[in-house]
């Protein structure tokens, strides 16, 4: 049986290279949000916080408090620019290329090999998930 890194307690702090934002030492029961994240090895439910502090940029840059920005600035590229919920990761973007280009593969069958690589979401949530992925 698999576990997630979301189940094993992993919560991924942004805005402060890692160290928690100055926001959630007042406030405790601040919110996790759950986001999906396409990684080389398959998918994998993670727990954020968002900085939410007024001295970082990225509080203050695009919508939503600047969540995309900011996993962006970790190397997740987001599905979406307004509340981001799933993102691929600059290591899974460049597998991709590298295996379009070299090997022609699309990305039906790339989504394919994710899924079959170790994912650890139910199989009915993946499509949702990966549809982002996919240009129409």
């Amino acid at each position: 049986m698999q576990t997630s890194l979301q189940q094993l307690g992993m919560v991924l702090r942004l805005g402060h290279i890692g160290s928690s934002c100055s926001y959630y030492r007042f406030h405790p029961d601040a919110e996790l949000r759950e986001v999906v994240v396409i990684h080389e090895n398959g998918l994998h439910k993670i727990n954020v916080q968002y900085c939410r502090c007024g001295d970082q940029v990225s509080f203050h840059a695009g919508g939503d408090n600047g969540m995309a920005q900011q996993l962006w600035q970790v190397g997740i590229f987001p599905a979406t620019w307004t509340s981001p919920k799933t993102g691929a990761t600059v290591a899974v973007l460049r597998q991709f290329r590298l295996l379009t280009v070299e090997c022609k593969v699309n990305a039906s069958s790339f989504i394919t090999y994710l899924r079959r690589s170790g994912a650890v979401i139910r199989e009915e949530e993946f499509a949702v998930r990966v549809q982002p992925f996919t240009l129409h």
